[in-house]
């Protein structure tokens, strides 16, 4: 997936990647975007902004830079750490 000149904003996910979820073999790609004011609803959820899951592939995402404001976090990687 690409997003080019996009805003990901306002999303809510239970447990896992509020604003985009990228599965194991999936590459997500931001150009002159963002992922913003995401979150996830339960308490231990992750990847607020981002859940990318491990063997998965980002592309221009940076947290703290193009990627922020998200609850619990910004980006995570695998729903329990690669």
């Amino acid at each position: 997936m690409t997003l080019i000149d996009s805003t990901v904003t306002g999303n809510t996910a239970f447990t896992f990647g509020g604003g985009i979820y990228n599965v194991s073999i999936g590459t997500v790609t931001l150009i002159d975007s963002t992922v913003t004011g995401n979150t996830v609803a339960v308490a231990g959820g992750r990847g607020g902004g981002i859940l990318n899951e491990c063997g998965g592939t980002l592309v221009g995402a940076v947290a703290g830079g193009n990627v922020f404001n998200n609850t619990p976090d910004n980006i995570a990687n695998g729903l329990f750490g690669c």
